[in-house]
C-alpha cells in the first residue's frame, strides 16, 4: 500500500537546493503537512519509488546541463527506454529547478528530469518553476513557494488539477476540474512569474541600504522566523585545539581523487603593466601524478582572507573564544525538524578562527531568511526595522537592488548595521559553504607528469577576488623544513567532463576563447605536439583587448602555427585596438566575418566547437554568432545549435 505523505527530495551541489528544500519542508511542516525530507543521495537507502505519492523536486544543473552527481542513481532508475508509459502513473509532482541563463542550457537537467517523469507517467499538480541564480533564484523561488501550499492542499484534498500547456509551451494554468479549495492560476512559459504587488520606486523616493522612504511606514509581511538549531560551546583550555581536516574531510564538489599539498613551482604575470586585467599562470608541483586529459579541471581550495576574519573577530566579540576549541552541536530544544550539522563544519576539536576562516563564505550575499534572523539580534529600532523591510515581501525590489545586485557580502551588513551582533552559531546556520574554485589544466599530461599549470585572471572589480587575489601573492615553495604553507595550495582533481581534447588524430574542431580562457587551449596544443599530431584541423579564435598587452602566449601560440604546424589556424581578436585600416573587434565578429568557412567545417567536414571564457558576455555572444551564422539560406539556426550541443559537438566551459 502507498504511503500517502508528501515527499520533499533534493539534488545540490553548492547546497542551494538542500536550503530552499529545507525552506519548503519547513513552511509545509508549519501548516501541519505530513512531509518528509530526503536528498536524491538516500534514493534507494531512506526511500524509493515504490511507495511515492506526492513527490516536490528541488534540483540543479551542473556541468554543460547535466545532472548533479547527487542524482546519478536516481536517474539511472529512469533511463531504460524499456520502462513502460504507466511506470509512475501513482506519483503526483512538481519541481523547481535551478539554474543560470549565463549558459545556454539553462535548468536543462532539472526540465529533463520533469520531461522523463511525464513520459512514464507522472502528473504535475503545480507547475514547475525555473529560477535563474543569474538574476536572483529569489525572483522565482519565493512566489513559487508562495504558490506550493494551495495546490499542494487542493491536490491532497481530492481536487484534480490539470495542467494545460499550448502546443508552443508558452502556457501553463492550474485548473481545478472539481469543486473544492480555490485553485491556483499561473501563467508560465515555463517559469513562474513573481509578482512583487506593483512595487516600484519613484524617483522622489529616498533608498538606500540604510533607509527607504517608500518602506518605512508600510505594514510588513514577514517570511517565517528560521528556528535555531546549533549551538557552540568552548573549551576552558587553550591548549585542547586539535588539528582538524579540512572541511572536516567532507565530500569535495566533483572530487576524484583526495586532497593533495602542491607546491608551486612557478606564478608568473603574462600581461604587461599597462593592461586593463591582470593575467598569471601558476605551475603546481604533487608529489603523484593525476591521471586527466587536457580540458580537465581541479579545485583549489582557498582560506578567507585573514582580514576579513580579523573584522569579525573584532565585530562579534570574539577575542576571548575565538582560538579555544570548540564543541558544534544540535540544540536540545530545537524546533528544526530533521536538524543536522553540515557535513563540512567539524563538530569537535576546532577552533572558532578555523571554522570562520576555511568553512564558511562570510563574502557570500546574505539570503532573506538569513537577513530575517538577524534582525532578532539586532538592537537599534531603525537598523531593525530596516533588516525587516529588506527581508519582507514588500522591500523584495530593493533587496535585489541593494544587496543581491550589489553582491552585498555579510561582512558589509555588519558594517551597515552597527548594532547587529549575532552569535557564530548563527552563522553556522546560514552562511553557505566556503566552496573551492575550479580551474583548467594549461599543461599536457604527457608534458611533465607531476606538474600542471593554469592560467587565472587577477579579479579586482567590483571587488578583489578572494581566490585569485591570494593566488596572485604566492611565491615558488621553498624546502627550509619550517612547515610554512607559503608557496604550497591546497588541490584536488575533479571529474573529467566532455569539454576533452579530442581523442582521433583526424578530428576538426574550433576552439574560441577569450582572456584566460585560452588555458585549456594551450593544453589542446602541447598534447597535440606532445603527440606529434599534425592532421586533422585546428583552428583558434583567441579574444584579447591590446596587442602586446594581454595576448597571453602569443609566440608560443605562432610557435604551434608556423614552426611546429600543431595549429592550423590563429585568429585573434583585439578587441581595443582600432587603426584607420582595421577595426576593433570581439571574436564574435570573427566568426560572423568567416561564417562560410564556419557553415562548411560544422555541415560538411564533422567539426567541433569547443568555448572557454566568462559566460555572461562572451559565452553568450559566442552562441548567439553560432546561431546567426547557422541560420544563413532561411535554416533554423536555433535548432542547428540545440543539435551540435545534443550531439556533443558545441562544448563549453564558462564561469561567472
Amino acid at each position: 500500500m502507498r504511503c500517502h505523505r508528501v515527499q520533499c527530495v533534493y539534488g545540490t551541489v553548492t547546497g542551494k537546493s538542500q536550503s530552499i528544500a529545507e525552506q519548503i519542508y519547513n513552511e509545509l511542516v508549519s501548516k501541519k503537512v505530513e512531509v518528509d525530507l530526503y536528498s536524491f543521495e538516500e534514493f534507494g537507502k531512506s526511500w524509493s519509488l515504490d511507495d511515492l505519492d506526492t513527490l516536490i523536486i528541488v534540483s540543479s544543473t551542473t556541468g554543460d546541463g547535466e545532472q548533479p552527481e547527487a542524482l546519478t542513481k536516481f536517474w539511472r532508475k529512469l533511463r531504460p527506454k524499456t520502462l513502460s508509459k504507466d511506470f509512475l502513473s501513482h506519483i503526483n509532482f512538481t519541481i523547481l529547478g535551478l539554474g543560470d541563463t549565463n549558459y545556454n542550457q539553462f535548468c536543462n537537467a532539472p526540465k529533463k528530469l520533469r520531461n522523463r517523469l511525464k513520459e512514464l507517467g507522472c502528473s504535475e499538480f503545480y507547475p514547475p518553476g525555473w529560477a535563474d541564480d543569474g538574476t536572483g533564484l529569489e525572483i522565482v523561488v519565493e512566489p513559487w513557494m508562495n504558490g506550493l501550499y494551495p495546490s499542494l492542499n487542493a491536490h491532497l484534498q481530492g481536487v484534480t488539477v490539470t495542467i494545460v500547456e499550448d502546443l508552443d509551451n508558452s502556457n501553463q494554468t492550474i485548473e481545478s476540474q472539481i469543486s473544492g479549495p480555490p485553485c491556483v492560476t499561473m501563467d508560465s512559459t515555463s517559469t513562474i512569474t513573481p509578482q512583487l504587488d506593483n512595487i516600484s520606486l519613484q524617483e522622489d523616493t529616498i533608498v538606500s541600504l540604510n533607509f527607504s522612504s517608500k518602506l518605512a511606514k508600510l505594514d510588513l509581511d514577514l517570511p517565517s522566523l528560521p528556528a535555531r538549531y546549533i549551538e557552540i560551546d568552548y573549551s576552558d583550555d587553550n591548549h585542547t585545539q586539535q588539528q582538524t581536516a579540512f572541511q572536516n574531510n567532507s565530500k569535495l564538489p566533483f572530487a576524484v581523487g583526495d586532497l593533495t599539498n602542491a607546491r608551486v613551482i612557478s606564478n608568473v604575470k603574462l600581461t604587461s603593466t599597462d593592461a586593463v586585467k591582470a593575467y598569471m599562470e601558476m605551475i603546481l608541483e604533487i608529489d603523484d601524478t593525476w591521471d586527466y586529459m587536457p580540458g580537465g579541471s581541479f579545485g583549489v581550495c582557498c582560506h578567507n582572507d585573514d582580514q576579513d576574519v580579523s573584522f569579525l573577530i573584532s565585530r562579534l566579540k570574539l577575542e576571548n573564544v575565538i582560538d579555544k576549541s570548540c564543541t558544534v552541536r544540535i540544540l536540545a530544544d530545537t524546533k528544526k525538524a530533521k536538524a543536522k550539522i553540515p557535513d563540512y563544519l567539524p563538530c569537535q576539536g576546532a577552533s572558532v578562527r578555523n571554522i570562520l576562516k576555511t568553512c564558511l563564505d562570510i563574502r557570500g550575499v546574505p539570503k532573506k531568511l538569513f537577513l530575517r534572523s538577524l534582525v532578532d539580534y539586532t538592537t537599534d529600532p531603525k537598523e531593525k526595522r530596516r533588516l525587516e523591510e529588506l527581508c519582507s515581501k514588500q522591500g523584495a525590489i530593493e533587496y535585489m537592488s541593494l544587496v543581491r545586485e550589489q553582491n552585498l557580502s555579510f561582512l558589509d551588513v555588519l558594517s551597515a548595521f552597527p548594532s547587529c551582533l549575532p552569535p557564530v552559531s548563527l552563522l553556522a546556520e546560514h552562511l553557505t559553504r566556503l566552496l573551492p574554485r575550479p580551474y583548467s589544466m594549461s599543461t599536457s599530461p604527457l608534458s611533465t607528469a607531476n606538474q600542471f599549470g593554469f592560467v587565472y585572471t587577477v579579479v579586482e572589480r567590483p571587488k578583489p577576488g578572494l581566490c585569485t587575489t591570494w593566488l596572485s601573492n604566492l611565491q615558488p615553495a621553498v624546502a627550509d623544513g619550517s612547515g610554512n604553507d607559503f608557496g604550497r595550495v591546497l588541490v584536488y582533481l575533479r571529474a573529467p567532463t566532455d569539454f576533452r581534447v579530442p581523442d582521433a588524430p583526424d578530428a576538426r574542431y574550433i576552439m574560441v576563447c577569450a582572456g584566460s580562457g585560452i588555458g585549456p587551449f594551450l593544453a589542446f596544443l602541447e598534447h597535440r605536439k606532445q603527440l606529434d599530431i599534425k592532421t586533422g584541423y585546428t583552428w583558434l579564435v583567441f579574444g584579447c583587448r591590446h596587442k602586446g598587452r594581454d595576448d597571453l602566449h602569443i609566440d608560443k601560440l605562432n610557435s604551434f602555427l608556423k614552426e611546429d604546424g600543431y595549429l592550423n589556424e590563429l585568429s585573434i581578436a583585439y578587441s581595443r585596438e582600432e587603426t584607420v585600416n582595421t577595426r576593433a573587434k570581439y571574436v564574435q565578429d570573427v566568426l560572423l566575418e568567416s561564417s562560410d568557412r564556419v557553415v562548411k567545417l560544422l555541415t560538411e567536414e564533422n567539426a567541433s566547437v569547443f568555448v572557454c571564457g566568462d559566460a555572461k558576455n562572451m559565452g553568450k555572444g559566442v552562441y548567439d554568432a553560432f546561431v546567426t551564422i547557422m541560420s544563413k539560406d532561411e535554416n533554423n539556426g536555433s535548432e542547428i545549435m540545440k543539435n551540435l550541443v545534443m550531439d556533443k559537438r558545441y562544448k563549453q566551459d564558462l564561469w561567472n
